[in-house]
């Protein structure tokens, strides 16, 4: 029986370790502060009212922060961006920034350093997609 103690003990500690070792939901992921690093912007016409568009923007010293709280502030080269509100169900990110409702975005890959989320926006004379990947 003496023997037997100090083995429960222990394997007690291992059942009891540290939750380090469990996944981040999506919404743990997400909080905290991004680095934006490319937006790739699609604008298609299907009227043919003008030439459809699609380019790739780098952006230099932006990033975004999500806060537990449900809000976001930001920084695009100097101006802030915000502040504003967002929800995450985990798949889809809704972001209401500077009072302006941005279309909604589904999350594409989040891990612990990097984030890609498309917003497609359908208009009676466009479809705009953006696709955003920010690191950190």
């Amino acid at each position: 029986m003496k023997h037997l103690l100090p083995l429960l003990f222990c394997l007690t500690l291992v059942a009891c370790g540290s939750k380090k070792d469990d996944p981040k939901t999506p919404q743990a992921r997400l909080l905290r502060t991004w680095n934006l690093q490319t937006t790739r912007d699609q604008i298609t016409y299907p009227s043919g009212i003008r030439p459809d568009f699609d380019g790739t923007f780098t952006y230099q010293n932006a990033s975004v922060t999500f806060a537990a709280d449900g809000k976001i502030t930001g920084v695009n080269t100097g101006p802030a961006i915000g502040p504003g509100t967002y929800t995450f169900d985990g798949k889809t990110l809704l972001m209401v920034v500077g009072g302006f409702k941005e279309p909604p975005a589904q999350v594409l890959e989040l891990t612990d350093t990097k984030l890609v989320f498309v917003a497609t926006e359908t208009a009676s004379n466009y479809v705009h997609v953006e696709t955003t990947t920010a690191t950190r």
